[in-house]
């Protein structure tokens, strides 16, 4: 395992953690982060420990069923390999980017990359939110408030800018023509 400092946001800091493995039968270089807290705000008690390892713990855990998985599928195409004579690595990648919002939310999105084949890839997306103070994961409804209709939001913004996009337009093009005139 490799630890790497990335940065310091306001009270934590972001380590880059790293598995990797090359052999005949698998590559993986597996990317994730770790938060640690800031000595001076575990003295003045901003946060509580528990809730980032709470976190990192997730973020670990994830991180190992990508690993095992990975080590599995390899596994498993080790038998055809027997049978076929046909060699080919299991390869696995992970990638992160982590912001950190003044609302003590941290988001941690996750970028995974599987390829099992010559041409059999895969692509997807893991995503942690993370409320510092409370110490609990957020998921997309707590993100917004359930009163307001983002639907009806959304589109009138949409009309909005296209009604102004066209009153633009047009009164360009009425002036293109008073000139002409």
């Amino acid at each position: 395992m490799y630890r790497n400092c990335e940065c310091r946001e306001k009270n934590f800091y972001f380590f880059e953690n790293k598995f990797t493995k090359n052999s005949e039968l698998i590559k993986y270089d597996i990317n994730y982060p770790q938060i640690n807290i800031s000595s001076e705000s575990l003295y003045n008690k901003d946060y509580k420990i528990y809730n980032i390892q709470n976190l990192n713990n997730k973020i670990y855990n994830d991180a190992i069923k990508f690993k095992e998985l990975l080590e599995k599928i390899a596994l498993e195409h080790e038998e055809i390999y027997k049978e076929k004579a046909f060699k080919y690595q299991v390869e696995g990648y992970t990638q992160f980017f982590v912001t950190y919002s003044e609302k003590n939310i941290i988001s941690i999105l996750v970028e995974i990359f599987i390829v099992t084949k010559v041409f059999n890839k895969k692509f997807s997306l893991k995503s942690y939110n993370w409320d510092t103070i409370e110490g609990k994961e957020l998921k997309l409804e707590d993100l917004f408030i359930r009163s307001v209709d983002y639907k009806k939001l959304i589109n009138n913004y949409i009309k909005n800018k296209i009604y102004f996009f066209i009153k633009k337009v047009v009164l360009k093009e009425s002036v293109k023509i008073k000139n002409f005139i």
